[in-house]
Formats: C-alpha cells, structure tokens, sequence
C-alpha cells in the first residue's frame, strides 16, 4: 500500500467506517430470515360482539385474547425478540408444523383465529344460558401423513373442504362416509379427519 492510499484511508475513515455500518444495517434490515415470532396481541371486550336483552354483570370482563405472529422477521427483529422475555422465536419449520408455504400456514393461522373467535362466542353464549345454532361448513385441512398425493393436486394445509366430488362434506364425519363409498381408492383417516 503505497503513502498516498493510507493517507487517503486515514483522512477518510470515519466516512468509511460510517457508509460500511450504514451498509450492514441496510442489509441487515432487508434480509428476512426462516423464523416466525410470537408475541402478545390485543384483548378486546367481546360485549360489543354480543348482544342479548339481558343486563351484563360488570364483576369481571369477557375478553377476547391473541397472539401476534410476524413471519419472515429481519435481523434487528430477531434481536429485539430475543431480548424481549414475552417473545418466542421459533424456525420456520417448527413454527409451521412443516407446512409447504407460508401461504398455506396463514392460511391455517387465518381459519385458526377464526374458530377461536367462533368458539369464545360460544362460551359466552351458553355463560348466559343462551342457545346458539351451530352449523359445520366444512373440514379444515390441518396436516397432510407422508404418503399423501393432495399436495400434488393443490391441496395445502388451511384448505377447507365442504364438498367432494360435488358431494357436501359439512364435516369430518360426512366426508369420512363418502371416502369409505369408494371403491379403488386408497383414503386414510387421521386425527378425526379423512385424509386421501
């Protein structure tokens, strides 16, 4: 390295120290890793969802309670959840029960939310001795076993399936009996839901 170059180097260090980290952290920023974080959500009053004509004792609160979950997280992130005592990281894989996309286990998040929701209306609804109908619309696709082909044909994990062969399927049970009519095809069942 000839005179010239160091005093060009030491005249402009701190420029070049300053444009490397502002590099680093650009780069650190924009590159998402496979993890998923979770986090306390929200835990909104369910009374603004349910109506009934009767007075609510205001003892206590009946609150709806989530989690959040950030996909993909940058590296500053990761950091900030590692340092937080009520976060949990977890690899992608691991967080996804090795789901094929992260579409399909949004998907599966989305239904998830849902019928939790669905099911904290129940309670509250049967709390208050009222009744409430309840109608099965459909299967959700919660896992695939090994050997099945129903990726290959677009079925991913958070699908729901009402109906087969144009024939309804409103639940497990109803898709099971249909499956089991079949002759010549191999079905599986597992967990409560036919699997094919």
């Amino acid at each position: 390295m000839t005179t010239e170059n160091k005093g060009f180097i030491r005249r402009y260090r701190p420029a070049i120290i300053i444009a490397a980290l502002i590099v680093v952290v650009i780069v650190a920023s924009n590159w998402s890793l496979p993890y998923v974080l979770y986090g306390p959500g929200s835990a909104e009053p369910v009374h603004p969802r349910v109506e009934t004509d009767h007075k609510v004792d205001q003892k206590g609160e009946l609150l709806f309670t989530t989690v959040s979950s950030y996909s993909k997280p940058n590296v500053f992130s990761i950091i900030y959840a590692w340092l937080n005592p009520k976060m949990d990281i977890q690899t992608q894989a691991k967080a996804t029960g090795g789901t094929v996309s992260l579409s399909a286990y949004r998907n599966l998040m989305a239904w998830m939310r849902d019928s939790s929701e669905a099911n904290a209306l129940l309670a509250a609804y049967t709390a208050m001795d009222k009744k409430i109908d309840v109608k099965e619309q459909g299967i959700i696709v919660n896992s695939f076993i090994k050997e099945t082909k129903a990726r290959e044909h677009g079925l991913q994990e958070g699908d729901i399936i009402t109906s087969v062969d144009g024939v309804k399927a409103n639940n497990a049970e109803e898709l099971s009996k249909y499956l089991s009519s079949k002759k010549g095809r191999r079905y599986g069942q597992a967990g409560g839901h036919a699997r094919g």
